[in-house]
């Protein structure tokens, strides 16, 4: 047996449930009503590690960079210089290190995420020219001044939010952004309803965002090269960039896969310096399971978002009981 430490039988079957709700779903989990939770936001998982001390905890980082997405095809967002200006406005840094407690990356991100960046996917902030570097320094009198220049200081805009995003994070981009003069108010949808007023209906004028960025993302090379593509459904800022479109059509022509490694090296650092949508931050996410779930080498049986390798956990029901479950 490969693991004898485990004790028979593992689980035949586990419920993944979907709660729309969080703090429902957190609260559910806190007293032991949920066994296994996954992708819990930073706040919520220091404060979950507090109160419940026994659980069982992975860090794992997120597939997508934390965004403020402007719609690119409309004024005043359809000039460069504002969200370049509402870039400047955003700290990073500390956003990274206070909010997030440390338990982020304080990089801006382009298309790729900056680990698969390193790895010689993408390019990674550190591998950006200084030039490019320079454009998403914490410079609130630069914002300013760029916003002035524009036409547009005194801004009055909107935010269509996700209700499911983390609506904390976005109060501190309104406050920086106040910090420059853009008044941003804000309405809060529901995910379905976000999806068809933003994504597929386009009706929105100003900002969206969402529970996931625009950003950064981890997943299947070829998605991240339609990501800014016109007619692409997850292009819902509406970017419709020649250079971005003839990445996507070179890399699906490619014959090697060092051609599309360089093309999307290239198509990184093009689009950060297009400033499609703006950079806040990539926190971890935390998955955490009760102690009573065991399974994998040290009883660690979580994977991303999920159970691991659910056909070697099992449920140490002495355990669960001293705890009065």
């Amino acid at each position: 047996m490969r693991w004898p430490q485990n004790k028979l039988p593992y689980i035949s079957g586990y419920q993944f449930l979907i709660i729309a709700n969080t703090a429902t779903a957190e609260a559910a989990f806190r007293v032991g009503k949920l066994d296994v939770f996954g992708s819990m936001p930073v706040p919520d998982a220091l404060n979950m590690i507090k109160t419940n001390p026994e659980v069982v905890v992975k860090q794992v980082p997120r597939g997508d960079e934390l965004s403020l997405d402007p719609r690119n095809d409309v004024a005043p967002f359809n000039n460069i210089n504002v969200r370049i200006a509402l870039q400047h406005a955003i700290n990073i840094p500390l956003i990274a290190s206070s909010y997030y407690q440390g338990y982020a990356t304080p990089w801006p991100a382009s298309l790729t995420e900056n680990q698969m960046g390193v790895g010689g996917w993408g390019c990674a902030y550190p591998d950006w020219p200084q030039s490019t570097k320079d454009e998403y320094t914490f410079d609130t009198t630069l914002s300013k001044k760029m916003l002035a220049d524009a036409g547009v200081a005194g801004l009055k805009t909107d935010l269509v939010l996700e209700s499911d995003a983390d609506l904390d994070l976005y109060n501190i981009v309104q406050s920086e952004l106040a910090d420059v003069g853009i008044t941003m108010s804000t309405q809060l949808m529901s995910s379905a309803s976000w999806q068809s007023y933003v994504m597929t209906s386009h009706k929105y004028d100003a900002l969206c965002a969402r529970n996931q960025g625009i950003l950064g993302f981890n997943f299947d090379i070829f998605r991240q090269f339609m990501r800014f593509t016109p007619g692409y459904q997850a292009n819902y800022i509406l970017v419709n960039d020649p250079v971005m479109t003839k990445f996507n059509n070179d890399a699906l022509a490619a014959q090697s896969i060092d051609a599309v490694k360089q093309l999307l090296h290239d198509a990184n650092l093009y689009a950060a310096t297009q400033h499609f949508a703006i950079s806040l931050a990539q926190p971890s996410l935390f998955n955490m399971a009760q102690p009573w779930i065991k399974g994998n080498p040290g009883g660690q049986v979580l994977g991303n978002n999920r159970l691991g390798y659910p056909a070697i956990v099992w449920l140490d029901q002495n355990l669960k009981k001293s705890f009065g479950h």
